[in-house]
């Protein structure tokens, strides 16, 4: 079957979607007091998990192989939205803080402060925007075999 990379890319998320609601009844079904009852048949559940997890090999496969001629703006991206939020974490309080057992406030000097911070993140979402739309627009006119 063939589909674009965007239906394929849908096609994952519902699989893992699945997946991890199958696993959770299954997770909650599995070990019960001896002589109560089951909602579900548990094996077959199972079964299910693996036949999704087979067909999210494939899709994710082909993903991978259509995904070949962008690969370095992906990679790209990955990295902006890393630092995107690696950048969130950075402490920028300079208030000036009173220490356990100090009479003094001790003064905060920060290197990098919040309006750095927040340039600095404004920029790289631009960035990741304009990455993600050249992205989208290949994902749907770039075709998967499935």
């Amino acid at each position: 079957m063939k589909i674009t990379v965007a239906k394929a890319l849908k096609e994952k998320s519902r699989l893992v979607g699945r997946i991890n609601n199958l696993m959770n009844v299954i997770g909650k079904e599995n070990a019960k007091v001896e002589g109560s009852s089951r909602s579900i048949d548990v094996r077959e559940l199972q079964s299910e998990t693996m036949e999704c997890m087979e067909r999210l090999i494939t899709v994710k496969g082909a993903i991978a192989v259509a995904n070949h001629p962008v690969v370095a703006q992906i990679v790209e991206l990955e990295e902006i939205k890393s630092m995107l939020s690696k950048l969130d974490k950075i402490n920028t309080d300079d208030t000036p803080k009173h220490g356990y057992g100090m009479n003094k406030e001790q003064t905060i000097n920060v290197v990098i402060n919040a309006a750095d911070i927040l340039l600095q993140k404004q920029r790289l979402q631009e960035r990741a925007d304009a990455l993600q739309d050249k992205l989208d627009e290949f994902n749907v006119r770039a075709i998967v075999e499935i």
